[in-house]
């Protein structure tokens, strides 16, 4: 494409009036049985007690907050140690913060834990079920008109991709638009990346861009709570299904505590508490990861790799 145009969320969102906080700080909430759930953000505990934590923040601080708080909290309680939760803005810092030791584990997207594994910083540890299924895709979405019906009709339009290292939003449309024989560089007039799959719906209901890449699961969570965002969008083209975002450990983690760690995520669902935080993230429940469910990201980084010059 001619040029990214890369948006920080507290602009687009000002775009788009949509509430979202981001001041370029990394963003660390202590959550521990010391301290309440009422601490300021930005409060220490014990450096050497803390079990680092680290999620993706690509909604609001509070809302990433009020979703992960319940089960944080529960790890830690179920635990006997304290959790620290760590907020990111971009999977790349996430994955920097893997590569520097920052965090002992976390929530990630299919091609962020390949990527990880690759680079030998992140063991996959368990993969959740969500809405009954333990896959998801990308979507290519558009305005619901004439003018465009398929990924090819977008040569030439202006396009959101989320974030550089996000399967459905990033990996698939240029993965589709390469092996498709296009110069991905030069396929689309002007893109840029919201960091946001919610936020790439919105830039294409407010008519900021033609079509975006997004998370299927996101997508079709919208269409069922019937929100406006998506009441005159389509989707044109769809990537391959892939394992949902797993939970991520070091490699260097002890293996009886990651054994432990991983029959707590297994045993979640069976009590009362556990559904609840479950629940909070749009979860049904964790299970051993699958990873064949992964190799179609891996092949698509071949693919890839094997078409740059």
């Amino acid at each position: 494409m001619k040029k990214y145009i890369i948006f920080s969320i507290a602009i687009f969102v000002i775009l788009i009036s949509s509430a979202c906080s981001a001041n370029g700080e990394e963003i660390i909430i202590p959550i521990s049985k010391e301290v309440s759930e009422t601490s300021p953000i930005g409060q220490k505990i014990e450096e050497e007690e803390i079990l680092k934590f680290v999620i993706l923040s690509n909604v609001s601080i509070k809302e990433t907050y009020r979703t992960h708080y319940g089960f944080v909290r529960l790890v830690e309680k179920t635990l006997g140690k304290p959790v620290e939760i760590i907020q990111k803005k971009t999977y790349d810092e996430v994955l920097q913060a893997f590569e520097t030791g920052e965090v002992d584990l976390g929530f990630v997207c299919g091609y962020l834990s390949v990527l990880g594994d690759e680079k030998g910083v992140m063991d996959k540890l368990v993969m959740p079920i969500v809405d009954g299924e333990s896959k998801y895709t990308s979507y290519i979405i558009t305005k619901d008109t004439e003018e465009i019906n398929s990924l090819f009709d977008l040569q030439g339009k202006s396009f959101a991709f989320s974030d550089p290292s996000s399967f459905s939003g990033y990996l698939v449309p240029k993965h589709l638009i390469k092996t498709a024989g296009f110069d991905f560089d030069q396929f689309f007039s002007s893109s840029f990346f919201t960091y946001s799959h919610d936020h790439s719906v919105a830039a294409v209901a407010n008519d900021l861009v033609d079509a975006t890449a997004v998370y299927s699961t996101s997508y079709e969570k919208l269409k069922s709570e019937n929100s406006p965002l998506v009441k005159e969008t389509k989707v044109i083209a769809e990537g391959p299904y892939v394992g949902n975002h797993p939970i991520v450990v070091n490699p260097e983690m002890d293996e009886l505590f990651r054994e432990e760690l991983k029959e707590i995520f297994l045993n979640m669902h069976k009590d009362k508490e556990g559904k609840v935080v479950l629940n909070q993230l749009n979860y049904d429940y964790f299970v051993d990861v699958d990873e064949d469910l992964y190799s179609p990201i891996q092949s698509m980084i071949n693919d890839l790799g094997n078409s740059d010059d």
